[in-house]
């Protein structure tokens, strides 16, 4: 019984401290990486300053029509859920729901024949 509370604590020990150590490098690792991210965000917000204003205008164009077209297509969905509840239960519900009143029927069909 000892040996096994032992290699319990050597083990939830070694964990722990592997979580540490994991940590510790994530940790390492922001903070060195932590510089580049900062100057490629300086670098793509002043990369639309330098772009000629036709091109400006187009993008933001293009932004604007893919948020449209993604509000479109919620609305889509979202009628065809509802109208989906409205219709009832699927085929696929409705079937297996059967074959759920088919199998107690059963059960009570052989109980009874045994009495």
């Amino acid at each position: 019984m000892n040996n096994a509370l032992l290699i319990s604590l050597i083990g939830g020990g070694m964990i722990f401290i592997g979580l540490i150590l994991l940590w510790l490098m994530m940790a390492l690792l922001v903070r060195l990486t932590n510089g580049k991210s900062l100057s490629r965000a300086d670098e793509s917000a002043s990369g639309e300053a330098d772009l000629p204003e036709s091109e400006s205008s187009t993008s933001r164009k293009a932004a604007a029509a893919a948020v449209a077209a993604a509000l479109a297509l919620q609305k889509v969905s979202t009628i065809n859920a509802s109208s989906s509840k409205t219709a009832g239960p699927s085929l696929w519900l409705s079937l297996g729901r059967s074959r759920q009143i088919e199998a107690s029927n059963a059960l009570l069909r052989k109980k009874k024949g045994t009495l």
